[in-house]
């Protein structure tokens, strides 16, 4: 594998790297990650602004999960609590900073740029708490964001951005990574709603079967999974073709095993986030993409370019 050039410790072209977690971690479970080869660990969303999150569920329906609206966040403290250990250990830290405004993410920043860590995405998924939009799809806002966090910054800086619908969203969003000098882009995050409806098989009798019974539930959350992969594939394409190698693409979004982060990578992705979820576990991809890798070569471009 070769490296892009960033400071130590690097995210290297075909790294598999995990997908931030849906809950904080412990400082035991980030060692476990180490343990399991990680060079890069990516964190859960870090932020000053921190929200209560009065739900924590995961519904999967077939190949979608759903999940709440709001996932846990860490503090900046206890970030640097639950990755003391890692920030040490010579594997790069990622950190993932979200909040629901423009000087919240200015001073989320501003703690997180006092830490050790290796890189920093920011997470334009997160919700302007003034409009209830997604920072993602406010542009002015978004660069707004980035340009701050760049000013603020030593280390690689990248932006994980939601699903974009066309070609042009793409090329704007395109020309304000290249424009602020972001390091890498991450496409996509889970998309913003989705809707599971259940049937409680435990409490539906014929007696309950009526509309008092109430044996179906609607829950609405974010819709994540291998549900999504077509859409976050055809974004790190759209945006591959828009940027080619001038800013590093990171896939995510739908990846359970080692033939689907191979297909990001054929769309043009340098490297892919992964969870373990129902598929292989982010060591067992990581594996495979090492091997798969290795077989290619330097063939990869011509097969990138030839997609």
């Amino acid at each position: 594998m070769t490296a892009i050039g960033w400071s130590p410790p690097v995210l290297e072209r075909h790294a598999v790297v995990n997908t931030p977690a849906s809950g904080p971690w412990t400082a035991s479970e980030v060692a476990s990650l180490v343990a399991g080869g990680a060079r890069v660990v990516v964190s859960p969303p870090v932020t000053i602004d921190v929200r209560a999150t009065t739900e924590a569920w995961t519904v999967r329906e077939g190949a979608a999960v759903l999940t709440p609206h709001r996932p846990p966040t860490l503090t900046v403290d206890d970030f640097d609590l639950a990755y003391g250990d890692a920030f040490g250990s010579g594997v790069g830290v990622m950190a993932t900073v979200t909040a629901g405004s423009v000087d919240a993410f200015a001073a989320t920043v501003s703690r997180i740029a006092r830490l050790p860590v290796a890189s920093v995405q920011l997470d334009f998924s997160a919700t302007n708490a003034d409009d209830g939009r997604s920072f993602g799809y406010q542009w002015a806002l978004l660069e707004q964001v980035l340009r701050g966090a760049r000013a603020r910054l030593n280390v690689p800086l990248g932006a994980r951005l939601p699903a974009m619908w066309d070609m042009t969203s793409i090329e704007t969003l395109s020309l304000i990574l290249v424009r602020v000098g972001a390091d890498f882009v991450t496409a996509i995050t889970d998309l913003r709603i989705g809707l599971v409806v259940e049937h409680d098989t435990e409490h539906d009798t014929e007696h309950e079967a009526g509309a008092a019974g109430r044996p179906w539930t609607a829950r609405i959350g974010q819709l994540g999974g291998r549900a999504i992969l077509p859409l976050a594939l055809a974004n790190v394409r759209m945006f591959y073709e828009t940027l080619g190698t001038r800013i590093p693409i990171v896939g995510s979004g739908g990846v359970a095993d080692t033939a689907d982060a191979i297909a990001f990578l054929l769309a043009g992705a340098h490297a892919v986030e992964s969870g373990d979820g129902d598929g292989a576990t982010v060591a067992e991809i990581r594996d495979g993409v090492a091997r798969w890798s290795d077989d290619v070569g330097s063939g990869v471009r011509a097969m990138v370019d030839g997609l």
